[in-house]
């Protein structure tokens, strides 16, 4: 069974990795970063950093 994984705002994690490696088979990861590891201090930067180079409706047209 093929598996799709959506991240939040904080996109690909260490976390989600371990997670994916660990539900095993065959999976995508969609992000709103295209794949790269971007490290946020907290919610706020991750926020913020989500609106200004992404946005809700991008990251929806990409779902």
């Amino acid at each position: 069974m093929h598996k799709i994984f959506i991240t939040d705002i904080f996109g690909r994690t260490p976390e989600l990795e371990n997670l994916t490696n660990s539900v095993g088979g065959e999976f995508e990861i969609i992000d709103p970063y295209d794949g790269r590891l971007i490290v946020f201090a907290d919610e706020s930067e991750a926020y913020t950093y989500f609106m200004d180079a992404v946005s809700l409706n991008e990251y929806c047209n990409m779902l």
